[in-house]
């Protein structure tokens, strides 16, 4: 039985180069005239743009028709509700093409659907065309702005459209930052290299205002976020486990790799790679590896070898940090029990689960009658 991946695979194998370049204008309207002779899409882009797709939105909706028809594919998937879930990655390796998605995206909601955007990056104080997909949405949009066709005010860093939809480029710098853009109905948040922005200010605009404006339930609209990233960053194990490891009805993850981008010379960006003397950077801005991560600083497995017997006599302490919820994207409340003794720690048990609050208190209750009173 075929899935809807497999669907939209199928039709993504199926178009020429020109439908490719057909498909994209219908995002970008405004810019046709301005995209390159030749332009076209990789397939993981285009992937990644049906995958987003709003049933309301009837020339992308009537396009894929016209290529089931055309090519007799099974295209059933694009006639309902939108196919992915709120929140979604398109991330991996370098020279993916993942500033380009999200450019496209942001230029989509807001000129052709006249809906608000929000494009944050990790920096203090994000400017007009602040990061990757700031510099690409202005390498497009140039010319609408020289012509006044499209406003740009750059002291609230915001650009507004003829169709009154806006895109305003924020900065999350820290865990506290999300409060500088309180309020609002905020129909696409873009995170440019999400792996930067610290959780508590991603979690806290999604949460706080990631929904449908007025406007959006006039056409149908479902408020969704998309981010972009490498699989390294400040904050790389929080986005790595709730995108790539965990995810869930919430969550969409699509691996980008720089040979799914015909648009580079491959070989010669491996080549660069691989001459950095680095093998780790390699392997993740190469192949999409989160799995691959640089030794810490503080511990080193080759320094911690396993010993038969623990000492009898010395300190005996057991930590706790807590967590406080059973979902798949949250943290481990973990304890460790450790001894010191002439000048060594033994590390004699450690326990890590998902509960609720009074849950907790019920398992490091059992933990501490275990451990008895030696153990503080």
């Amino acid at each position: 039985m075929q899935t809807i991946h497999d669907n939209i695979n199928s039709v993504i194998n199926a178009m020429t180069t020109d439908e490719k370049r057909e498909f994209v204008e219908l995002f970008t309207p405004t810019l046709s005239p301005l995209l390159p002779p030749g332009f076209s899409l990789s397939d993981k882009q285009a992937f990644f743009m049906i995958m987003r797709q709003q049933p309301k939105y009837t020339p992308m909706r009537e396009f894929i028709m016209y290529l089931g028809d055309k090519h007799g594919l099974d295209v059933s998937f694009i006639a309902g509700r939108p196919i992915i879930p709120k929140e979604a990655l398109y991330g991996g390796s370098g020279n993916s093409g993942k500033s380009y998605m999200l450019s496209a995206l942001g230029l989509t909601t807001a000129d052709v659907y006249g809906l608000d955007v929000r494009a944050f990056t990790s920096e203090k104080q994000a400017k007009s065309f602040s990061g990757g997909v700031g510099k690409q949405i202005y390498e497009w949009i140039e010319p609408r702005i020289k012509s006044r066709y499209i406003k740009n005010d750059e002291e609230k860093a915001i650009l507004t459209f003829p169709s009154g939809g806006t895109i305003h480029f924020c900065g999350l710098d820290n865990e506290n930052s999300w409060k500088k853009y309180k309020g609002g109905n905020i129909d696409l948040m873009i995170f440019d290299e999400v792996t930067e922005i610290h959780p508590e200010s991603y979690t806290k605009q999604i949460g706080g205002w990631c929904r449908k404006s007025p406007r959006a339930f006039q056409i149908g609209w479902t408020a969704n976020a998309c981010a972009a990233t490498n699989p390294n960053g400040r904050h790389v194990a929080f986005y790595r486990e709730r995108f790539v490891e965990g995810g869930g009805k919430d969550t969409f993850y699509l691996k980008a790799l720089p040979k799914d981008n015909p648009f580079i010379d491959y070989e010669s960006y491996k080549r660069d790679l691989e001459n950095l003397g680095d093998p780790v950077f390699a392997a993740q801005m190469l192949n999409g590896r989160w799995d691959v991560m640089e030794a810490g600083d503080l511990f080193q497995p080759g320094c911690m070898p396993e010993v038969d017997d623990v000492p009898t006599k010395g300190y005996t302490k057991r930590g706790w940090d807590i967590a406080a919820t059973k979902k798949k994207e949250s943290n481990f409340t973990a304890g460790v029990k450790m001894r010191y003794h002439d000048g060594l720690y033994y590390i004699m048990d450690i326990d890590e689960f998902k509960e609720t609050p009074d849950e907790n208190d019920k398992r490091m209750r059992e933990n501490a009658v275990a451990d008895g009173r030696s153990c503080e």
